[in-house]
């Protein structure tokens, strides 16, 4: 018998993936495998996977590339 919770957070923790996810564009295709990004902080690291061609903007997870992010235009809004 499952055991279930009626906490609305819990509830909704088990719907999200487990892991930080964030976006990065990909610099370079490194040999074996890895990509080297740099994140929106400009961070550089090196993670595993090469489905993202050099420019574009992947989804990262857990060091890997999980998929390609749609590249959306970059509005600054200033509020008084």
């Amino acid at each position: 018998m499952a055991i279930t919770t009626r906490n609305p957070l819990s509830r909704f923790r088990s719907l999200t993936p487990a892991g930080r996810q964030y976006l990065a564009e990909v610099i370079e295709h490194r040999p074996g495998g890895q990509s080297l990004v740099e994140s929106l902080d400009g961070t550089r690291t090196l993670v595993e996977g090469q489905s993202v061609a050099g420019g574009g903007t992947a989804i990262i997870s857990a060091g890997r590339i999980v998929g390609a992010a749609g590249s959306l235009p970059v509005v600054n809004v200033e509020l008084f």
